[in-house]
């Protein structure tokens, strides 16, 4: 495998996206070397090749993609994918493994694939729907090798070196094996380790035959087998001859007869000797009968006992009934009943606490209607107070700005009066240099144009500070404009006189409206209840008065149900006593005549105790056992003598011996 490239993102020590170039590390002679001082960073470069081939570095939960996600980004909140991708080349072919840790919301979502390069250049994914274990197979397949074998061979990680070389002989074997593929010479070799083993056992298994027949013969060697041999060959030729002179048809015939006769023999053996087992027997099969007879007996007499003893049974899980009842169950009940009795006393004792209650609440309900007013005047007095105050505020407004069009109006109707007065000394000295002018134009003996006197004794002087026309007429148009000005002045003095004259009516409409609601206010709140200022506080007055009603007579009708219910549980156990006391006194009654019923039975049974019928009682597949031995003994003794009667007259001469007429037949066998 050549290392070509590594990507790193958020990974261990290293925060933002890292790019190692390794075929520029390795472009001389193919050998780099990684270093840097301790915790720089180098051991986790490893980490990252084999966490992208293997999705965990070191096969422990703290060395797993999310455990190596880079606290630096999660400290200043960054959503950064933690990424590790690491592309190789091995056997020609080019390869991408890579690992991501997604950030989708607020979780991290695992995603991993293999690539490998076409002929195109383009990286194929090797998986449609990865899965990490895919992944990791995929990486395995391509390198032989696990991951605990790449790190030791492959990585080899600080200071684990001396753990490759002391690694026992089979990991070693191991590693080995899959680092230089001899895995299929090691098949060869075991098939044809497989054959010899097979082979070997195949001859082990002759040569064992071989001696076997030795040791039967009890030759030592093949020539003592030869000389055996040699030996058997004369004796068989001695058998052959007398074959031929002996009649062996007839012999087996004999033999046969004699064998039938013998069978006979150990037939009427075998019978007698069964006869004289099953007569040793007949003590046990007397006492079998007796048992037999005894259970019958016992069996009369057993159903009046279990009648009686069930009655007693009875008896006593009815009285153990009857004490639960009168020792627990009574007490409990009469302590329940007593306490209700006792709750409903004690509630009972608040009653004049909850009619005071009811008459307070009534008294409430009265002062509704007086409330719902108050409140209707209290806001007709708000109301009032909060229109009088807006009035107020437009009166203020209203007569501010009165006075200041007042003040304008006096401005303005000073600068008039300024006008009309230089007009007026505009005028005269324009008339005084007209004079002027026209005395100049006077002659002697003509007349004036203006007084048609002929004599001018006394002519007017021009002045030396007379205006003309037009200085005159710009005047007159000055004197206009402040009077235009007057009129609007006056005019918006006028109206905002009359104005603030409205507004100021209006707030006094205002203050006497706020102070007669005022004062209707104060005569309604006197029918008000001390400590009660409005409706909604009447209202929570009510509803705690009818809440703390409705818990009283809830809790009444609770401790009266609790009564009824502990007077009828009460009622139950003393009934339920009553009744079983009604059904003891039945049940020993029963019991009496069962009683009774028995001690008959007994005596026609002949016994004198009832522990006799437990004595004498077999169980039901202890009976049929005993009875079936008693029949096989009877049938097998019936059988065994009717068949020494059968064979007793057959018997006839000597009993043949069965070992010397089968060495006979043997002998016959081996001649033919």
């Amino acid at each position: 495998m050549k290392p070509l490239s590594l990507e790193i993102c958020a990974y261990g020590p290293y925060k933002g996206h890292e790019e190692i170039d390794f075929t520029r590390l390795s472009a001389g002679d193919g050998k780099f070397l990684i270093f840097g001082e301790t915790g720089s960073g180098k051991t986790m470069i490893l980490d990252a090749i084999t966490c992208a081939l293997f999705g965990n570095a070191k096969g422990d939960a703290r060395a797993s993609l999310p455990e190596m996600r880079s606290n630096k980004v999660d400290n200043i909140g960054e959503k950064v994918n933690t990424e590790v991708k690491f592309r190789f080349e091995l056997k020609g072919r080019e390869y991408r493994f890579e690992r991501i840790l997604e950030m989708k919301r607020k979780n991290l979502t695992e995603k991993c694939n293999a690539y490998i390069k076409d002929e195109n250049g383009i990286f194929q994914p090797m998986f449609e729907n990865p899965r990490e274990a895919d992944v990791t197979a995929k990486a395995e397949e391509l390198l032989g090798l696990n991951r605990e074998q790449f790190r030791q061979v492959i990585i080899l990680p600080q200071g684990k070196f001396e753990q490759f070389l002391v690694s026992g002989s089979d990991q070693k074997q191991a590693i080995l094996t899959n680092i230089f593929g001899t895995d299929k010479w090691q098949k060869i070799a075991e098939i044809y380790m497989d054959k010899a083993l097979k082979r070997k056992a195949h001859f082990d298994d002759i040569k064992s035959r071989i001696c076997n027949d030795l040791e039967n013969e009890q030759a030592r060697e093949t020539g003592d087998l030869y000389n055996l041999i040699l030996s058997d060959r004369d004796a068989l030729k001695e058998m052959e001859y007398a074959y031929e002179q002996a009649d062996y048809d007839k012999e087996e015939q004999e033999i046969s007869e004699k064998r039938d006769i013998l069978n006979i023999w150990e037939r009427c053996e075998a019978a007698e000797n069964e006869k004289k087992e099953l007569i040793r027997k007949e003590k046990l099969i007397d006492d079998y009968r007796k048992q037999v007879e005894e259970s019958t007996r016992a069996e009369t007499v057993y159903p009046f006992l279990k009648d009686r003893n069930d009655l007693e049974k009875r008896i006593a899980e009815e009285k153990n009934k009857l004490t639960e009842k009168e020792k627990k169950e009574l007490p409990d009940k009469t302590v329940f009943f007593n306490h209700a009795e006792a709750e409903i006393k004690n509630h009972q004792e608040r009653k004049k606490e909850i009619d005071d209650v009811r008459s307070m609440k009534i008294i409430l309900e009265n002062k509704r209607i007086s409330y719902e007013k108050i409140t209707e005047k209290q806001r007709a007095w708000e109301t009032a107070v909060s229109e009088f105050r807006k009035a107020a505020e437009n009166e203020l407004s209203a007569k501010t700005e009165y006075e200041t069009a007042e003040a304008d109006m006096k401005t303005v109707s000073d600068c008039w009066m300024e006008q009309q007065r230089k007009t007026t000394e505009y005028t005269g000295r324009y008339i005084a240099g007209i004079g002027g002018e026209l005395a100049k134009t006077l002659q002697e003996g003509k007349p004036c144009p203006v007084c048609g006197s002929v004599h001018h004794p006394d002519k007017a002087r021009i002045s030396n500070d007379a205006i003309s026309k037009e200085v005159l007429d710009e005047q007159r148009r000055q004197e206009n404009l402040a009077g235009d000005r007057f009129n609007a002045a006056d005019k918006v003095y006028k109206a905002k006189k009359d104005e603030y004259e409205t507004k100021k009516n209006a707030a006094s409409a205002a203050d006497m409206k706020a102070k007669l609601a005022g004062q209707a206010l104060k005569t309604a709140e006197k029918d008000l209840i001390a400590g009660i200022s409005d409706i909604a506080e009447l209202k929570n007055r009510i509803s705690e008065a009818d809440l703390c009603i409705r818990q009283y007579e809830n809790r009444e009708k609770e401790l009266y149900e609790e009564k009824d219910r502990a007077v009828k549980e009460l009622t139950a156990v003393r009934t339920s006593i009553r009744d079983i006391n009604k059904t003891i006194c039945e049940l020993e009654e029963q019991r009496n005549n069962s009683d009774e019923k028995l001690k008959a039975a007994l005596a026609e049974q002949g016994l004198t105790h009832e522990r006799q019928v437990a004595e004498m009682l077999l169980q039901p597949r202890q009976k049929n056992e005993l009875q079936k031995e008693i029949s096989e003994y009877c049938a097998n003794l019936k059988k065994c003598t009717d068949t020494i009667n059968e064979l007793a007259p057959k018997l006839t001469g000597e009993r043949p011996d069965r070992l010397a007429l089968a060495e006979r037949i043997a002998e016959i066998r081996r001649i033919r």
